[in-house]
């Protein structure tokens, strides 16, 4: 499947959280591509970062390793 617009791009990835559950960037990757789009780990956090964050999903820094963290806002 294609990438239509950031309304289909965030429906998407709001649909694989469960509620309450947090995932990393891998995880939502791994989840979406089930659901058959075609997309990287980078691509995923970047459209996160521009278009969703603080909106959707809250972003949970970790100190020791890099990796964040997301937590779907809401229910």
């Amino acid at each position: 499947m294609k990438w239509w617009n950031d309304a289909v791009k965030c429906n998407v990835i709001k649909g694989v959280f469960e509620p309450g559950e947090t995932l990393d960037g891998e995880e939502i990757t791994k989840r979406v591509n089930k659901k058959g789009y075609k997309i990287t780990r980078r691509q995923i956090s970047i459209f996160i970062h521009y278009h969703m964050e603080n909106q959707y999903i809250r972003v949970i820094k970790r100190p020791m390793p890099s990796k964040r963290l997301y937590q779907k806002i809401g229910v």
